[in-house]
Order: C-alpha cells, then structure tokens, then sequence
C-alpha cells in the first residue's frame, strides 16, 4: 500500500496545557517542556512533508495541541468532524473546521 500524505495540520499547544486532559492526576505537565517538543514535532513534520499547516494554540482549550481527536481530512475532499467526548473539548472543532473550510 502506497499512502502519500500532501498536507499535516497542526495546533500550537496552548499556554494552558498543563490543565490538560490526563488520567493520572499525580503527575505534573510541564507545558514548556510540551512547547518545545512540539516545536521539535514540527520541524520534523516539516523535514518529512513539507507542506505544515499550524492553527494557533487556543488558551481556552488546552488539549486543542491533540488536533487530530477534532477532525479527519481523506483526500481533500472528505472531512470528518469529530464529536469529542469531553465536554471541554467540543469548542475546539469550530475553530478546526473554520480553518479547514477557509483551506480546502
């Protein structure tokens, strides 16, 4: 299977990311340490793609870096948007889906 990937969207991960989503409570986010992997993320990304779409970090939602859990695009053409199942997360598939509507 040949699988050829044209353009990866990304989010900047919010300044508030150490309120995020996580099961154990016990353990502290560092969100620099999360600002500086997703830095590192991207460049990679980039390296590889080339073509790296970034929607800015949304303080309001911190899990908003985890763009994939909001929406699927298959060819261009086919968007999936998702429901999240946490409540705090359902805000963030607006702003994907502007972003995707404005790009495809």
């Amino acid at each position: 299977m040949n699988i050829s990937v044209a353009t990866v969207w990304v989010r900047g991960v919010a300044a508030s990311f150490a309120d995020c989503q996580h099961e154990d409570s016990s353990v502290t986010v560092d969100a620099q340490r999360a600002h500086e992997q997703h830095i590192a993320y991207v460049a990679a990304l980039t390296s590889l793609i080339g073509d790296v779409r970034e929607l800015p970090a949304d303080d309001a939602s911190p899990d908003c870096v985890f763009i994939e859990d909001t929406a699927v695009v298959i060819d261009h053409e086919l968007v999936v948007l998702t429901h999240p199942g946490a409540e705090a997360r359902r805000g963030e598939v607006l702003a994907v889906r502007t972003a995707l509507e404005e790009q495809l």
